[in-house]
């Protein structure tokens, strides 16, 4: 059985194949997603050259990272953001990717003013519309440019997306089309607090699609540290 070290060396094979194969020049950072492993696993990854790690839950996140503070870690959350809890994210994360509301980014701009900083993060896309998940729709997203141009102490740094569950990797093809659509439109749409870089999309089972259709990130847990046992 292959360890952790071991699936992170085939990712980053696979991705270096598939880049050379498709004469994409562009880096792909990956984000271990770590929800319900152990703070060893993270190490592990680590030490294996990821340090990159997603967490979806505070509060979880917050032990791992007391027990990991001596690592160089560049925290994301991707979880679902609640309005109460960003200024104790804001605090331990490098970037929020999952900003799905007009008023996190309000009380995130809020917050980074009070500290006298720029604090970055991606905004979500409901890329299938789907009423059981959290994310900007597509309409929107012209006006949510509009109001963060105007704030002093964000920078949005690009879009999250989570397609449709299906069991056929393929299917989630269309709809990294349909973001990376999104995100050429939108690039060269540039201010002091908007800089479109990044484009996050495509997880353990289709991460290799989604680079195929334009990703700079993929979020990968299963795929790095095994499968999850949520006992």
């Amino acid at each position: 059985m292959k360890g952790i070290r071991e699936r992170i060396i085939d990712i980053r094979n696979r991705i270096e194949t598939l880049k050379k194969e498709r004469s994409i020049e562009r880096d792909i950072k990956i984000i271990a997603v770590s929800k319900t492993f152990p703070s060893e696993a993270i190490k592990e990854a680590y030490e294996s050259w990821i340090k990159d790690i997603g967490e979806n839950r505070y509060q979880e996140a917050l032990r791992k990272m007391e027990e990991l503070k001596e690592l160089d870690i560049n925290w994301h959350f991707i979880g679902t953001l609640q309005t109460n809890k960003i200024r104790k994210i804001m605090e331990k994360f490098s970037i929020i990717q999952s900003v799905s509301k007009i008023k996190h980014i309000d009380k995130i701009d809020e917050i980074a003013a009070e500290k006298g900083i720029i604090y970055p993060f991606l905004i979500e896309i409901n890329i299938g519309e789907e009423k059981s998940k959290s994310g900007f729709l597509k309409g929107q997203i012209d006006e949510v440019l509009d109001i963060i141009s105007n704030k002093n102490n964000v920078i949005l740094k690009g879009f999250m997306a989570i397609p449709p569950y299906s069991p056929e990797p393929e299917n989630s093809r269309k709809y990294f089309i349909e973001m990376r659509e999104i995100f050429e439109r939108y690039r060269p749409f540039v201010s002091d607090n908007v800089s479109i870089e990044e484009l996050s999309m495509g997880m353990s089972e289709d991460y290799l699609i989604a680079i195929e259709e334009g990703a700079t990130m993929v979020r990968i847990g299963r795929g790095i540290f095994g499968e999850r046992s949520y006992q």
